[in-house]
């Protein structure tokens, strides 16, 4: 049995060459370098490109973790390192919210990606603009939870002119820390039993990643607030309603299960 690897996603090769010598890997492939239990791949730029390449990396290996490191656009000052708990897609509008489990003492930043190469002169959206981050969340979800993705970006420029060197240099200063975060995780915990209904049903409601979020919300909140949505699915069940045959309808049903659960 393969045993599974804690994959890193990075955009280019000079945000990852110190992190590449810090993790001790050596080359696996074109664009690839592997050790034991860590595996990094270089994605190329643009959410095209980073979802790509997140699925590729999902396909060929079970993974534990997924992290996404690499630079982005920011008014902070250059070089500091943050984690993002909240990843905005601007092309599409969508948003998703990593599990922050583990913690890391870094400062949290809500970040935005999107396809359009910013200029000085623009507006920055959100606390930190990169071009990967929410198209990793995106591929990664359809595999992993939340809670197994961690999202790091160090502030490489204002939109300005930015060369190789500097993102290097930006990026040595936060290698070595990354490293013996990356070498330190353990294996994810497991999920309970509410946690495997949870995923049970969102299969059976034929849910999008956008749902699942919306379904794990719900009954996060039903458990919080001790209301019982278990008769209320049960009978879906029963009547035959559940599974779903196509999104369409379960989107319906999500909406009846907020409704019941809300009111």
């Amino acid at each position: 049995m393969i045993s599974a690897m804690k994959c890193v996603i990075a955009a280019l090769y000079p945000e990852a060459e110190p992190l590449i010598h810090a993790l001790d890997l050596r080359a696996a492939g074109k664009n690839l370098w592997k050790n034991d239990g860590i595996v990094l791949a270089l994605s190329g730029t643009g959410p095209i490109a980073a979802a790509s390449c997140t699925a590729r990396m999902l396909a060929l290996m079970p993974v534990s973790w997924l992290i996404s490191y690499g630079s982005a656009i920011s008014r902070a000052a250059e070089g500091t390192l943050v984690q993002l708990s909240v990843l905005k897609n601007a092309d599409s509008g969508r948003t998703f919210y990593p599990d922050l489990l583990l913690k890391t003492g870094l400062k949290e930043a809500r970040g935005v990606t999107g396809s359009r190469v910013l200029k000085e002169t623009d507006e920055v959206p959100g606390e930190v603009y990169d071009m990967e981050s929410a198209a990793v969340f995106e591929a990664g979800a359809m595999v992993l939870r939340p809670d197994q993705m961690l999202f790091f970006r160090f502030v490489s420029d204002h939109g300005n002119e930015i060369t190789a060197e500097r993102l290097k240099q930006n990026s040595q200063a936060h290698a070595p820390w990354l490293a013996e975060l990356i070498q330190n995780l353990s294996e994810p915990p497991q999920p309970d039993a509410a946690e495997e209904s949870e995923l049970a049903l969102a299969e059976d409601l034929c849910c999008s990643v956008t749902m699942s979020r919306q379904l794990h919300q719900l009954m996060r909140y039903v458990r919080l607030a001790d209301i019982d949505l278990d008769q209320r699915i049960h009978s879906l069940y029963q009547d035959g309603i559940l599974p779903v045959k196509d999104r369409e309808k379960g989107k319906q049903v999500l909406k009846d299960l907020e409704r019941y659960g809300t009111q």
